[in-house]
């Protein structure tokens, strides 16, 4: 009987030690968040098929997300919807149609016959009276390449005096992203959405968790990895608000869904990896701008030269000299206070003291030197100058 108990044992603990081992393969094999990413895919098809379903025309958001998912463009503007056709006073209306003209890759100013973009900038932000409004102007501006048109102080004003983590506030973020990628406040707007979601993930409802979704994408951030105390992320309150057949709860605790848009436009950057807003962004061309900004700073030159009137030829043993370095980018602009560092080819007989200056040694006949200085942001952009040092002789 002691036998077959042991027998039984082992057997058992040989199967156990497999089932750990498959379990742990599984996992080294599986990319992290695989089986949610799937079911996130699935929600979009049903969402996807209920939304286009129902829908007699497109907004601008509808036809970003449409373009996203690889729809052909011709056959989305037959269906897009001209914003300006029953007002023509409201400048957001103008906005919406330059977002809809550039998710089309059509010209904002011959969109439905109208000159969009030129209207829109006539006003710019001044036109847009709630919060909602300025963010979506601001976009559309952005987007179509006017960011200078665009006040970044009046944006970051409107979201802090939004109190309560809203739909409003989230589309703010998104926008301020898309304005400066590197916005300082970026960290304490992420630590905002994460110290208000709910146990389920869930922040506040249905519209602000999804918006807040893109909002973390146009942030460069991954919205499968902010989570909260319980360890749930806004995917996770997503999908717990998902009723089945397309249809989601707009706040917890409801048995029923409904269609609604907000959370397809959260599924199409969930299951593309990125925002649609970014990629627009990418794919106009815009950054060119910071493009510019970027080339403007970056060293492409440094030039070595003796200041006038200082210069001495050759160096006498003791003299000190100075040998400063200017740093010019790619268009032949100084650049002012950037740094570099200087090396002598022969630090015996002229060494390097401080600053910008040298120190000649003494030497039994004429040695010329290299002095070198090489930017520090990119070592391999240098200048290089020669300096004779006279010899005793």
């Amino acid at each position: 009987m002691r036998k077959k108990i042991l027998t039984l044992g082992l057997v058992l603990a040989i199967l156990l030690g497999q089932a750990s081992s498959s379990l742990s393969m599984a996992r080294q094999g599986r990319p992290e968040n695989q089986d949610q990413k799937a079911r996130m895919a699935a929600i979009l098809e049903e969402t996807e098929e209920v939304f286009l379903r129902g829908k007699a025309q497109y907004t601008n958001e509808d036809i970003l997300t449409l373009v996203q998912r690889g729809f052909a463009r011709p056959c989305l503007k037959d269906k897009a919807y001209d914003d300006t056709k029953y007002s023509l006073t409201l400048n957001v209306t103008f906005a919406r149609n330059v977002l809809t003209a550039l998710s089309l890759g059509e010209d904002p100013n011959q969109l439905f016959g109208k000159e969009n973009l030129h209207i829109l900038e006539k006003e710019g932000l001044k036109g847009a009276y709630t919060e909602g409004q300025i963010f979506t102007v601001a976009r559309a501006l952005i987007l179509a390449g006017k960011k200078d048109q665009v006040d970044f102080l009046l944006l970051k004003k409107k979201i802090k005096s939004l109190d309560k983590m809203t739909e409003e506030k989230c589309l703010g973020f998104l926008t301020l992203a898309l304005y400066n990628p590197q916005d300082p406040d970026r960290e304490a707007y992420k630590k905002e959405i994460q110290e208000n979601m709910k146990d389920t993930g869930v922040l506040g409802n249905l519209d602000t968790t999804a918006r807040a979704i893109q909002a973390l994408y146009a942030m460069r951030e991954d919205p499968y990895q902010l989570k909260n105390s319980q360890g749930k992320s806004l995917v996770d309150g997503l999908e717990s608000l998902y009723r089945g057949g397309g249809h989601f709860a707009s706040r917890e605790n409801l048995p029923w869904g409904q269609e609604k848009s907000s959370p397809y436009y959260a599924l199409g950057d969930l299951v593309a990896g990125s925002s649609a807003y970014l990629d627009l962004l990418e794919k106009q061309g815009h950054r060119k701008t910071q493009t510019s900004e970027r080339i403007a700073r970056t060293p492409a030159k440094v030039s070595l030269s003796f200041p006038k009137s200082q210069e001495k030829i050759p160096l006498k043993p003791g003299d000190r000299q100075k040998i400063p370095a200017k740093v010019y980018n790619s268009q032949g602009e100084r650049l002012a206070y950037e740094k570099v560092t200087y090396t002598s080819s022969n630090p015996k007989v002229l060494k390097y003291l401080y600053l910008d200056t040298f120190q000649a040694r003494s030497v039994k006949e004429n040695t010329w030197v290299t002095v070198r200085a090489k930017s520090e942001k990119n070592p391999k952009i240098l200048g290089s100058l020669r300096v004779c040092v006279a010899g005793e002789k």
